[in-house]
C-alpha cells in the first residue's frame, strides 16, 4: 500500500496493491477485481472476459449492446480522474476508451436505470456504443495489460 499511496493510487480498505509496480503501469485490486492503471496516460484498464451484453439496449432503452462494470471501479476512476478503458472478450488487438468522464457514465446508468446487483456486486450496465467508447487499435498495449490480468486467472 505504501507504494500506491506514494503514487496517489491508494484507495479505501477495499484497495490492494500487488507487488507489481512499473514506471508506467500499476496493478490494483478494486473490491476483488484486478485492474491495470497506466499512470502516464491516466487510464484504468479493465478486462470484461465475457464481452458485451448484447441485449442490454433493448432491456434498458438504448440502441446497441451494453457492458457491465463494477460500480466501485467506476467510482475509483472518477475519484482518481482516470479514463475508463475496456478490453472486451477475446478481442486482444484493441481496447475501448470512454469518450466521456466517468461521472457522466455513472449519470447515464442512473438515467437508464441500468444499475443491478450480480452475485452481491453492484454493476453499472453502460451503453457500449461508438458515441461513448472509441476503439483504439493497439495490440502491444493490450498484450502488456493482459499479461498482468491473465496471471490472476492462472492463480484461481
Amino acid at each position: 500500500m505504501a507504494v500506491a499511496a506514494a503514487l496517489g493510487l491508494a484507495g479505501g480498505p477495499a484497495m490492494k496493491t500487488y507487488a507489481f509496480e512499473h514506471k508506467r503501469f500499476s496493478v490494483q485490486d478494486v473490491t476483488g477485481q484486478k485492474v491495470v492503471i497506466d499512470k502516464a496516460a491516466m487510464q484504468l484498464f479493465l478486462w470484461i472476459r465475457e464481452g458485451p451484453y448484447r441485449t442490454a439496449g433493448k432491456r434498458f432503452g438504448w440502441k446497441g449492446p451494453g457492458i457491465g462494470v463494477n460500480v466501485e471501479i467506476l467510482r475509483y476512476c472518477d475519484k482518481e480522474s482516470l479514463t475508463l478503458c475496456i478490453i472486451s472478450g477475446k478481442k486482444h488487438d484493441r481496447y475501448y476508451r470512454a469518450r466521456l468522464p466517468v461521472s457522466d457514465l455513472l449519470a447515464l446508468t442512473e438515467k437508464y436505470g441500468s444499475q443491478e446487483k450480480y452475485g452481491g456486486v453492484k454493476v453499472c450496465v453502460l451503453p457500449f456504443t461508438r458515441d461513448l467508447f472509441e476503439t483504439v487499435i493497439d495490440p502491444e498495449q493490450v498484450r502488456i495489460v493482459l499479461s498482468y490480468l491473465e496471471d490472476d486467472e492462472e492463480e484461481s
